[in-house]
């Protein structure tokens, strides 16, 4: 059963991954002009990939909150009752969980910051 769960984990990290790549790429395709307007101001690519980066740790943390409020009051329960195996949320997995998250949106805001290169002040109008 333990293998089955890993594969589970590992199959969401990816999905994972290309949702929030789509939401920041989308966010970022949205705002593209506000971007070029503070690289023209002086701002530089690390400071908007900063900016990015913070808002994947945002859908990070939010959607950890929110994954581990069902999985430990909903998601776990269920499983428990229909399997007959008892499952129980280990403080230290759910820390790995977290980490991993916030890993995986990271390397997706990266991913999804390589459209602010092309984000040109001269190209605004």
């Amino acid at each position: 059963m333990g293998v089955i769960f890993r594969f589970g984990a590992v199959l969401g990290m990816f999905v994972g991954l290309a949702i929030v790549y789509q939401v920041l790429e989308a966010d970022i395709t949205r705002h593209v002009k506000e971007y070029a307007t503070m690289k023209a101001m002086g701002f530089g690519y690390r400071h908007l990939l900063a900016v990015i980066l913070k808002q994947s740790i945002v859908l990070a943390v939010l959607g950890y909150v929110a994954g581990l409020a069902l999985t430990a009051y909903f998601g776990y329960p269920v499983t428990t009752w229909l399997s007959n195996l008892p499952i129980k949320v280990d403080w230290t997995q759910a820390g790995m969980v977290f980490v991993g998250s916030v890993v995986v949106c990271a390397i997706s805001g990266i991913a999804a910051s390589r459209k602010l290169r092309s984000a040109e002040p001269a190209n605004l109008f």
